[in-house]
């Protein structure tokens, strides 16, 4: 939808405008163009009386004579108003709407989905046009990098991966295409492998949340700092570490004391959102209070390992999209409403980890 945006239009602009402005309309916007100039002639009027009295005020004070406060006035005057309210348009084909703020021409927003799968494929799949194209080109991403990926604006993070041998980052570029890895690094905070981490970010640090480091099937019902997969009995680090974007530094932030027991395997997922970390079961822990609250529940049986991403639609609308494929379906958490909502897009595959990128 085409939209033009102009002031009050002169004689010689509305010659231009005829095509797309019916003849009622001009003759309306003549009509507005003769009340305009009156209220210019008018208001000029009172601002000349205005000047007058006050310059003779101020003879009198000056001369000891008796002193008059000179006129002013807090109000806008119906002069006043009147101009403002004429002076910026909305010209959409045949209607004419008063404004009296700026438009900005609205922009068409793609989203894309990068995402990896559990052999370590790399797709990037738009969601408009329900097209793929395969990154060949970024093969040295580790496979089954489970919920470690994540979109800082200019570049895409993947943390870890499957293989006990990774302890690393990287960093892929989003300022060029094709993609390319630009940096890599050892993760010093860990002793093992970063698998089965979940990451966030808050537009300056990324939150790494929980970790697996030990292959050990026990459980270690003694320790308060911990979080299970009772069904496979795995263990995992229920501490939060963060990274610092600008300086490429790891630091330890948290220890999350309370203890939280899964049914079925805990599947970390998360995302930052106003200073509330939220992860699957459903529940989202509070950063400055350390507290765990539970959410609405998601109502499908999940028997893999899923992530969710966080992705802002406007300003009074903030969603989480979950990605299932064919074997879960797709579905929207929406924040404001507390509410898991579907909707109908036939990925191939499951997407193990994923992250949102538009062109803002």
């Amino acid at each position: 939808m085409d939209i033009i945006y102009g002031h009050i239009l002169e004689k010689n602009e509305l010659d231009k405008h005829q095509q797309i402005i019916s003849k009622s309309m001009v003759s309306s916007l003549k009509d507005v163009l003769s009340k305009k100039r009156h209220f210019i002639k008018s208001s000029k009027k009172n601002k000349d009386i205005i000047n007058n009295e006050t310059k003779e005020n101020s003879r009198n004070n000056i001369n000891g004579n008796n002193i008059t406060t000179p006129i002013t006035s807090t109000e806008p005057t119906p002069v006043q108003q009147s101009s403002t309210t004429f002076s910026k348009k909305l010209i959409h084909k045949d209607k004419v709407i008063l404004s009296n703020s700026p438009i900005v021409q609205p922009r068409k927003q793609s989203l894309f989905i990068f995402s990896l799968d559990i052999v370590g494929g790399i797709t990037l799949i738009n969601i408009a046009d329900k097209s793929y194209h395969s990154l060949d080109n970024l093969k040295s991403i580790g496979k089954f990098s489970l919920y470690s990926t994540v979109n800082t604006g200019d570049a895409i993070y993947v943390f870890g991966g499957y293989d006990r041998s990774i302890n690393k980052f990287m960093r892929i570029s989003l300022t060029s295409f094709p993609m390319t890895v630009d940096f890599q690094d050892d993760i010093p905070t860990l002793k093992n492998f970063a698998q089965f981490r979940s990451v966030c970010y808050d537009g300056d640090h990324i939150y790494m949340i929980g970790y697996n480091d030990s292959g050990s099937h026990r459980p270690d019902t003694q320790s308060e700092q911990q979080l299970y997969y009772p069904g496979n009995m795995r263990k995992l680090n229920s501490r939060i570490d963060v990274f610092n974007i600008k300086t490429m530094e790891f630091k330890a932030l948290v220890r999350f004391k309370e203890e939280v027991q899964f049914d079925n395997r805990i599947i970390l997922l998360s995302f930052i959102f106003r200073d509330c970390i939220y992860m699957d079961r459903f529940f989202k822990m509070n950063l400055t209070r350390k507290t765990v609250t539970e959410l609405q529940e998601f109502d499908y049986e999940i028997t893999n390992f899923y992530s969710l991403v966080y992705h802002t639609i406007n300003d009074n609308l903030h969603v989480i999209y979950l990605i299932g494929g064919k074997t879960l379906g797709n579905h929207t958490y929406v924040i404001e409403l507390n509410l898991w909502r579907s909707f109908a897009y036939d990925t191939p595959t499951t997407a193990y980890s994923f992250t949102i990128l538009t062109n803002q």
